[in-house]
């Protein structure tokens, strides 16, 4: 009788536990996501949008942004960025450590090319995800004069392996800009 106790108590706890889940990154430098991108591109988020995929097992966001300058890449007008992940209805999956996006939201993106059955494309856009979730995505904002690209910070449920801070990424477009000049693979 006490083990069945024990049992049926245990039981009990992991029904009602919630499910706690982290994401750990790996810290990425600008040379090794600018080295790991198909695409770096800054432009303005036009649509963002949830559903979920079609085993109705998970949610998936799709991000358009319009360029406004193709920095490394092939030049596209849009590029569709398909990530895990969003809002449909009650229903609320977030992957921890994934950007957030807002429209009208000016962004610099380090992109990866995804796997054509992993996202739908058209044939005006290809389709991408971030260089290292939220690694890859910077927020731009202008200050003096000066373009300022700034990281979001991580969530307290994600970290970045030997990152004891919590202080965002902040670096000068134009510091992005002369680096990717001085390389051969742009």
């Amino acid at each position: 009788m006490h083990r069945f106790l024990k049992g049926c108590l245990l039981s009990a706890v992991l029904w009602v536990a919630p499910i706690v889940s982290a994401t750990t990154l790996v810290p990425l430098d600008l040379e090794t996501m600018v080295a790991h991108s198909d695409s770096i591109v800054m432009g303005r988020v036009v649509t963002v949008s949830a559903s979920w995929d079609t085993n109705h097992a998970g949610i998936y966001s799709v991000v358009a942004v319009d360029v406004d300058e193709p920095l490394k890449g092939v030049a596209e007008p849009r590029v569709v960025i398909h990530q895990r992940g969003g809002t449909v209805g009650e229903w609320h999956e977030q992957i921890l450590g994934s950007p957030s996006f807002l429209i009208g939201e000016s962004v610099l993106l380090f992109l990866e090319r995804r796997n054509p059955g992993v996202g739908k494309s058209t044939a005006a856009t290809s389709c991408y995800r971030t260089i290292g979730l939220n690694q890859g995505k910077y927020t731009v904002s202008s200050a003096g004069g000066l373009s300022i690209a700034r990281q979001a910070a991580i969530s307290a449920e994600s970290s970045i392996l030997g990152n004891e801070t919590d202080h965002p990424t902040i670096l000068s477009v134009q510091e992005v800009k002369s680096y990717l000049l001085q390389r051969s693979d742009r």
